[in-house]
C-alpha cells in the first residue's frame, strides 16, 4: 500500500498481520506519480504484479466480500499488464 509518508506509521498499524506492505510516498506528487511509483516498485520486485488504485479514503467493511474482487487479476485474462 502506498500512502503519504505522514500516514505510513498509522496505516502500518492498521494493516498489521495482513501481509500488506506499506510504503510511504517520499514526497507528494499527486495521484499519477504515486501510481507510477507503485508500478515501478512492484515491477522491480519481479513476477507478474497487479495492484488496485483507490485514490481516496476507503473503508472496506466486508473484507471477505472484497477479497474475490481484489484477486480478480488471477482469474481475468483481460487484466494484463499495460507496459
Amino acid at each position: 500500500m502506498l500512502t503519504g509518508r505522514d500516514l505510513e506509521a498509522a496505516v502500518t498499524r492498521e494493516v498489521a498481520g495482513t501481509g500488506v506492505q506499506v510504503l510511504g510516498e517520499p514526497m507528494m506528487r499527486n495521484t499519477a506519480a504515486a501510481i507510477a511509483a507503485a508500478a515501478v516498485y512492484f515491477r522491480a520486485r519481479g513476477g507478474d504484479p497487479a495492484f488496485a488504485v483507490m485514490p481516496a479514503d476507503h473503508a472496506i467493511d466486508d473484507a471477505p466480500a472484497f477479497r474475490p474482487i481484489s484477486s480478480a487479476r488471477s482469474r481475468s485474462p483481460s487484466a494484463s499488464p499495460c507496459w
